[in-house]
Formats: structure tokens, C-alpha cells, sequence
């Protein structure tokens, strides 16, 4: 409601003071009943996922020792002593069956627990790999087309383990390849054990998805992630691809702690660390915050009815005991936007009636303006001084006037005066009552509301007609339906009959200026000629041998001219030669006349320009020596050239004015009152034009061009650290931190804080 220094207005915050010291006492004890219970459910949490994480560690390292048992025994057995420096037996030899005593020795030393492993034996000298169901000669055969881990090489494979000195060697999960006779090849992934023994090695996989299930168990209750990792930072094995290690800062955790609290990915999050008591490894477990919340949302919900109920009925009874007074007045004043009130000059209600007859002219201003915005664009299509065709189609859309269509026509109506009964004042009629009658009988019954009228005298309008009909005579057709329609009304209506002229149809907006033309011809008509029909169409006229130049025709052409409309000026200068050369049969004298004119109005346009006709070959033009068609089509390609020259100058004088205000852009962008309206000042022309200038000319609109400007700066300065957030939304010319901090966010999807962090 504003600050207003009203006595009604101080009392209802006195009012209002009084019941917020009632309302804050649930809303104090929903507070500690919520956090209260919220300590208790997250206490009960931590301490079960610490539970779970520590027996799943426990699982994990006494496996781990089972394995070292199980290694530790293979290794000194005395059969495997006896085969390590043998040679690689032959068939048929008594060293094959030394062997098969070796595997019978794994089979019967299988690894026990929960979790699935597979042990191998690489022996170097007899060249052999040895499982507990299988013998294979040839450790490199074996390796690269049977048992293969991807992306290693045989070599490093081999490096790794017979010439490093593996002692309880434990390799990250990897992804390993079994290709198995006459069936398709197994993937699995599996964590490497090695122990290094003299001439070999012994290899133990232990499969992945058993322990990734078993670390998913410990964190699936909350949705949480987890994962081990090495004395070297290294992930041995995750549970999912949630978390990224780099997101987290491990040199932080504590072993001591329980849980603590961390922000990984963007989320608030609580991470157990357990270490192993077998070897080096970490156990670290992640849970998002709101994940392990979720028990506590009923709680919360009962709070928030509780205080909520509590808020309705105090607000009620505020209410209640100050609507007769406060909230009228409230309602009125804040929906008029008036903050305070100065009742020594004047009281609330002259106030808001003087405001509101403010609101009523501005509002019948803006509609007067607005009609008036409609009217000129109308002008220029019937006048042909318009350029951008659509834009103006877009613009008469947004008014309320619909113009879209595939054939357009002008009908030109006027009063017939020989048609008025008898003792009616003509003038009276015309100026009270005609007009308004037959504008408002056009807009009403114009075909699917396609059409608009424009006033030219008190006496005559003309009426765009659209029709999404490409057949010419279906048009016609319903053009002379529609006309009938019409003056019948009128007749009825006030006893008065029109003549109506009717131009040629058209496929463009753009030649709505030609048909209004051709129906102020045709409109002439009933002057010269005795008419039976009140329609006349200008394609009905008999062809004259007069030529085709008229001066509405010529101003149009030369507005083109000016404005560079370049596709424009071919359509209206083709229009001249087909209405000269196909529809007339003009003599030697009557062509040389037309093409005389023609470079008359050549001549002029340089005139009003400031160009030399003689520097684009006005001048040179032989009209007396070529023939009739040649010559049409250089006065043609005069224009043309003409037209390019006033585009080519208008361009350069754009761009002249582009760069003046993209520099002072890149001066001014931390001034916090720049707008379209000053540089619309500076240059002396309106903010409107300017604005689709520069939406032209760059692509961008202005605001989104200059936010751009001070986001880059702004992206500059976040690099020196001795800068606040406000200090910089100051100096790129931003009012306050939070419109800099939207803005950012906008144009580069994180805040500037976030962007910071990350440099």
C-alpha cells in the first residue's frame, strides 16, 4: 500500500504490530519443534549410513584377506615349485600331468565369500597360463585372443605384471574381454589382484558389480552415491557416475568425523570416509541433504498449517475490523501507484480523482495516437511510400487490423448526388451521418474481418479489400456481392446511393497503391460517362491511345526511388511498361512523350538527391534513334541505377551512424541511465527508429547488445578477487547487485559467484 502518512493508515500498522506479537509465538515454537526433529532424524541417518558403510568395508577388506590366504598358499605349494623353471612339456609328457596336479591344487583352493572372484597363473619359463578348469600355452596368445583388458596393450599388460614387483598389487576396475570358442565374447568388469612369484605371477579377478551392489546397498536407501579409492587418490571402484572426484575437495576429509557436510555438484551433500583396516583404501560414501531429509517433510508440513492457519485468521480479523476504512482506500491508491501522501496539500480523494482523470486522457491520448498510427500506415500503402511492407502488415496486425491475404484491391466509394431523395440536405448527410454510416457498414461486413477503410475527404474513402482467393473472377464475384450488399443497406438506412470504383486485383500489398489509383480512374468515369451501374472497374475501361504516366504513378515511383526500395521499383516500373506497351497502342509521338516524362522525373529525383544526372548517364539517353522497347528498357535500368545509388549512400551513412553508437556503447556501458531514449536525443531521431536501426544493422536488439557489453566487462573483473559482487555490478553499470546477478545468470547460466569459483 505505500508508505502513507495518513492517521487511518498508522493505526492499521499499529494494528497489524499487535497481532504479528501474537502470531510469532507458534511461529517461534513450529520453528523448534521443526528443527528439533530435523537434528534427531539426521543424527538417526548419519549414524545408519555409517553403519552401512562400515560393513560393507568390513565385507570388502576380509574378502580381500581371504584372497591373500588364498595366494599366499598357491604360491607355496610344492607342485607349483616344481613346474616354475620346467620347460614348456610336450604332449605326452610326464610334465603335463604336473600340471594337471596344479589345477587340481586351485580348484580344491578356491577363494570363499560373498563375492565372485576367478585366480590365474602366469608361469614365464614354460610359457603357460594355468586356471582352476584350464591349461593354456602361450601367455601372449592367450592374452590378445582370449583373455584381453581393453584399451591395454599386450606390452604394458606384461609390464606391469612381470616386470614390476607386484606385492598385494590391486588395480582399478577395468573392462576385460572373454572370448569364448563358438560363442559371442563376454565383457565384464573386474578389479586386478597381483602377486609377483619367481618366473610368473598370479592374477586374482575380482568381479566389480559384486562389490559396486554392495557399496549401491549402502547408499540406495538415500539415493547417495559411493565409492573406494587408493593411497594415490585413485578410484579403485564406484557405485555410479554421479559424483565427480575432482568436484571433491578429499584433502579436506577428516578420518576422525563421522560425516561432513560438502557442496559437490552444485548440491549440498554429506560424506562418510571410512578407511580400510586391511591396506590404504578409503571408503567414502555421499548422500544429498534433501535426500536424507525426506523423513522430516511431514513434520515441516504440520508446522507450516499450523503458523499458516494462524496467519489466515489474524489476517482475517485485520481485515474485519479495518476494511470500512483502510482497505478502499489501499486498493485505490496502490493500483494508482501512489506511494505517499502529503495531506497538508491535499487529501487522499482529490488525490485519487485527480489521478484518475490523468489515467482517462492518457488512455484517450494513447487511443487518439494510436488511430492516428493506423490511418498513416494506411496512407503510405495507398500513397506508395512505404518501405518495409511487412513490417507495416505486422504493425496494422498488432492495431487490430488484419491484412493478410493473396489478391488485394482499393474500392474508392463516393456520394452520388443525383441518387438523394428529395429533400434531403446533401451537405448535412455528408457531414453527419454518410461517412460514419458507410465506414462502419464496411468494417462490419468486410469479408472475414480482412480490410480496413481510410478517409481521403469528407465526401470519399477507400477500402482495402483482402481475399485469400488466387481465382480473379471468384473475386470479382464476391466483390459485386459485397457491393451490392452495402448500398442496399445504405439506401435503407439513409435514403442514399453510392458509386463505387473498383481497381485492378493484385497479389501483393505492396500495389495497393496502383488499385487506388486504377479506382480513382475508374471513379472518374461516372464524370465523363453516363453510367447505368454504380460499379465501375478499371479493367472495364476501353484502352485509351493516351499513354500510361499518371502523376500519382509518377510520385510513386519516385518515393521508391528515394526510399531504395529497389524489388518495389521493378514491380512499378514493369506495371508502367505493361499498361503502355500491352494494354495501349501508343504512336512514334505518344512513346517519345511517355519517355520523355520519364526522364524528366529522372532529372528531378536527382535535383531533390543533390546528384549529377550527367555522372549516372541521365543525359546520355538517345530516345530519337532506338527503338521503343530498347529504349523503355534503359530508362528502366536508369532507374535501377539511380535507385542503387541513393541505397548505396543511405548505407554508408547508416553505417557512419552504426559506429558512432557502438563507440560510445563501448564508452558509456557503465553508465546506469543509458537508454534508447538518450541516444534517440543525441542523434536526433526517434527511439523507435532507432531501435529497429539497430535491430537492422547488428542482429541484436539494443538491450541485449549493451548487457553483453557489461556482462564481458563484468567477466573481466571477476578475475581480481579484491572486488565484491556490488563493486562490479557498480562499475559495468548495473544499479544494484541484483539486476547484475539476474543478467548474468541470463546470458551465462550461472551466477557470478559460480563463475568465479571456477577460474
Amino acid at each position: 500500500m505505500g508508505k502513507l502518512k495518513i492517521r487511518k493508515y498508522t493505526a492499521f500498522k499499529r494494528f497489524l504490530i499487535s497481532y504479528f506479537f501474537i502470531l510469532i509465538i507458534p511461529i517461534m515454537m513450529g520453528s523448534y519443534v521443526y528443527y528439533q526433529a530435523l537434528s534427531v532424524i539426521e543424527d538417526n541417518a548419519v549414524n545408519f549410513e555409517d553403519f552401512m558403510i562400515q560393513q560393507s568395508r568390513d565385507i570388502i577388506d576380509n574378502y580381500l584377506s581371504s584372497i591373500d590366504l588364498s595366494v599366499f598358499m598357491l604360491s607355496t605349494n610344492s607342485t607349483l615349485q616344481a613346474v616354475i623353471n620346467m620347460p614348456q612339456p610336450t604332449y605326452g609328457s610326464d610334465k603335463v600331468y604336473q600340471l594337471i596336479q596344479v589345477i587340481n591344487n586351485m580348484k580344491t583352493n578356491n577363494i570363499s565369500g560373498s563375492l565372485d572372484s576367478t585366480t590365474y597363473l602366469f608361469l614365464q619359463k614354460p610359457d603357460v597360463v594355468i586356471n582352476s578348469n584350464f591349461a593354456n600355452y602361450n601367455i601372449r596368445n592367450f592374452y590378445e585372443n582370449l583373455m584381453k583388458y581393453d584399451g591395454i596393450s599386450y606390452e604394458d599388460w606384461h609390464r606391469q605384471v612381470f616386470e614390476t614387483n607386484n606385492y598385494k598389487t590391486i588395480l582399478p576396475s577395468h573392462k576385460i574381454t572373454m572370448k569364448r570358442l563358438g560363442l559371442s565374447d563376454v565383457t565384464y568388469e573386474a578389479i586386478t589382484y597381483i602377486q609377483s612369484i619367481p618366473q610368473g605371477a598370479i592374477i586374482v579377478h575380482i568381479d566389480t558389480n559384486k562389490i559396486r551392489n554392495l557399496l549401491n546397498d549402502a547408499v540406495l536407501a538415500h539415493n547417495g552415491s559411493a565409492f573406494i579409492i587408493d593411497e594415490n587418490k585413485q578410484i579403485i571402484v564406484k557405485s555410479n557416475d554421479n559424483i565427480v572426484l575432482e568436484a571433491m575437495d578429499l584433502e579436506t576429509l577428516s578420518p576422525e568425523k563421522q560425516s561432513q557436510h560438502m557442496k559437490i555438484n552444485g548440491e549440498n551433500s554429506i560424506v562418510f570416509s571410512k578407511k580400510s583396516n586391511y591396506n590404504d583404501w578409503h571408503y567414502i560414501c555421499v548422500i544429498p541433504t534433501e535426500s536424507l531429509m525426506n523423513n522430516v517433510q511431514h513434520i515441516k508440513v504440520t508446522a507450516l498449517i499450523n503458523m499458516s492457519a494462524v496467519l489466515i485468521v489474524g489476517c482475517l480479523l485485520s481485515i474485519f475490523f479495518s476494511k470500512n476504512e483502510v482497505k478502499p482506500i489501499g486498493e485505490i491508491l496502490s493500483s494508482l501507484g501512489i506511494a505517499s501522501v502529503d495531506k497538508k496539500k491535499k487529501d487522499e480523494y482529490s488525490l485519487i480523482k485527480d489521478n484518475v482523470n490523468i489515467l482517462i486522457n492518457k488512455n484517450r491520448n494513447m487511443n487518439e495516437v494510436l488511430n492516428e498510427l493506423k490511418d498513416v500506415l494506411i496512407g503510405q500503402l495507398l500513397s506508395g511510400t512505404i518501405n518495409e511492407v511487412q513490417e507495416a502488415r505486422n504493425i496494422l496486425k498488432n492495431l487490430g487490423l488484419n491484412l493478410e491475404g493473396s489478391r488485394y484491391v482499393v474500392v474508392v466509394p463516393t456520394i452520388n448526388r443525383y441518387a438523394v431523395v428529395k429533400g434531403i440536405d446533401v451537405n448535412t448527410l455528408l457531414e453527419e451521418n454518410a461517412i460514419k454510416r458507410i465506414t462502419d457498414s464496411f468494417l462490419q461486413k468486410n469479408m472475414n474481418g480482412n480490410g480496413c477503410t481510410y478517409i481521403i475527404e469528407p465526401q470519399q474513402i477507400a477500402v482495402i479489400l483482402c481475399f485469400n482467393n488466387n481465382d480473379d473472377d471468384a473475386c470479382r464475384e464476391q466483390i459485386r456481392q459485397y457491393i451490392e450488399t452495402i448500398n442496399n443497406e445504405l439506401i435503407q438506412a439513409c435514403n442514399i446511393s453510392l458509386n463505387y470504383g473498383i481497381g485492378n486485383l493484385y497479389g501483393s500489398l505492396s500495389d495497393v497503391s496502383l488499385s487506388f489509383f486504377e479506382a480513382k480512374v475508374a471513379l472518374h468515369q461516372f464524370d465523363l460517362t453516363e453510367q447505368s451501374d454504380y460499379m465501375i472497374w478499371y479493367s472495364d475501361i476501353p484502352v485509351s491511345r493516351q499513354y500510361y504516366y499518371p502523376m500519382d504513378v509518377e510520385r510513386i515511383l519516385a518515393n521508391m526511388v528515394k526510399s531504395g526500395n529497389y524489388d518495389e521499383l521493378i514491380r512499378t516500373l514493369q506495371h508502367i511498361k505493361k499498361e503502355n506497351f500491352e494494354s495501349r497502342r501508343l504512336s512514334y509521338s505518344m512513346q517519345f512523350q511517355l519517355f520523355s516524362e520519364m526522364k524528366a522525373t529522372l532529372v528531378k529525383i536527382c535535383g531533390e538527391m543533390n546528384l549529377d544526372p550527367q555522372a549516372i548517364g541521365i543525359y546520355s539517353l538517345k530516345m530519337w534513334d532506338i527503338s521503343s522497347k530498347d529504349c523503355m528498357c534503359e530508362i528502366i535500368d536508369s532507374f535501377c541505377q539511380l535507385c542503387e545509388v541513393i541505397s548505396k549512400n543511405k548505407k554508408s551513412h547508416n553505417q557512419k551512424m552504426l559506429d558512432e553508437i557502438l563507440e560510445y556503447l563501448q564508452n558509456n556501458y557503465n553508465d546506469a541511465n543509458i537508454s534508447l531514449q538518450i541516444l534517440s536525443s543525441m542523434f536526433k531521431i526517434s527511439s523507435s527508429y532507432l531501435s529497429q536501426f539497430f535491430k537492422e544493422q547488428t542482429g541484436q536488439n539494443f538491450s541485449e547488445y549493451l548487457e553483453e557489453i557489461r556482462i564481458k566487462k563484468a567477466c573481466e573483473l571477476l578475475c581480481d578477487p579484491s572486488l565484491t559482487i556490488e563493486e562490479i555490478s557498480g562499475y559495468v553499470g548495473y544499479n544494484n547487485s541484483y539486476s547484475f546477478r539476474r543478467a548474468f545468470k541470463r546470458r551465462l547460466g550461472q551466477l557470478p559467484n559460480e563463475y568465479r569459483e571456477c577460474l
